[in-house]
């Protein structure tokens, strides 16, 4: 079990109103992410501004390390981490 870094933890609780009309169609957007009402509402927060979230680039990430790995041409690898560098400094 990975310990969190200590501004990672999560040790304030908030509260909010809304209709139960919102809360059923936070609930529903929330379970086609697979998140919980309180993540759900945490990600929209923190990145709505931007529909690639952390866990979207890390899905990312892994793909560019899986093509690198079973790419068998130097120059292919080459144009891939390029890319996907310029790619990184676009999205930052």
């Amino acid at each position: 079990m990975s310990k969190r870094e200590e501004n990672e933890k999560k040790l304030k609780s908030k509260s909010l109103k809304l209709s139960a009309d919102m809360e059923k169609i936070i609930e529903l957007k929330a379970k086609e992410k697979n998140m919980n009402f309180s993540q759900f509402m945490i990600d929209c927060a923190l990145h709505n501004e931007n529909c690639i979230t952390p866990e979207i680039l890390c899905r990312l990430e892994n793909i560019i390390e899986l093509c690198t790995l079973h790419c068998e041409n130097e120059t292919v690898v080459e144009i891939i981490r390029k890319e996907a560098d310029e790619l990184w400094d676009f999205l930052n």
